[in-house]
Formats: structure tokens, sequence, C-alpha cells
């Protein structure tokens, strides 16, 4: 995560999230946006809706990078 989030600025909600995000990514090594509904750790904090408030339009791009960080 450090590599994909590596000279981007956050804000202390989306900081907040991206800790989520790496918990889940601990257990499970990926994340699709299906992952926001289904796992408990995201659903319990608004899922998928409220990512996308928070991320805007780079949601889906930081999913990729995530991935992408994680595969390499």
């Amino acid at each position: 995560m450090r590599k994909a989030t590596a000279g981007k600025t956050f804000t202390e909600e989306q900081a907040k999230w991206l800790e989520l995000i790496r918990e889940h990514m601990v257990q499970n090594l990926t994340i699709d946006l299906s992952d926001f509904e289904d796992a408990p750790i995201f659903a319990t904090k608004g899922g998928l809706g409220r990512a996308r408030k928070v991320f805007t339009a780079d949601l889906e791009a930081l999913i990729e990078e995530f991935n992408h960080a994680m595969a390499a």
C-alpha cells in the first residue's frame, strides 16, 4: 500500500478507509468493489456508497493500484 499511496495526499477520513483496506488486504491479499459491500469491515462503515463518496472518482484506480502492488 505504501507503494501505491506514495506521494499522494489523503484526508483524515480517506486515511481511515485506507487502514480498513490495508486490514482487509492483509487477510485476503486482494480487494475489489464487491468487498466493500460483502466484507463486514467495510459494510459497517457505509459500504461501497460511502467509499465512493470518500474517494470520489479515485476509488477504482486505488483498488487497481493496490492489487497491482500486491501482485508485484
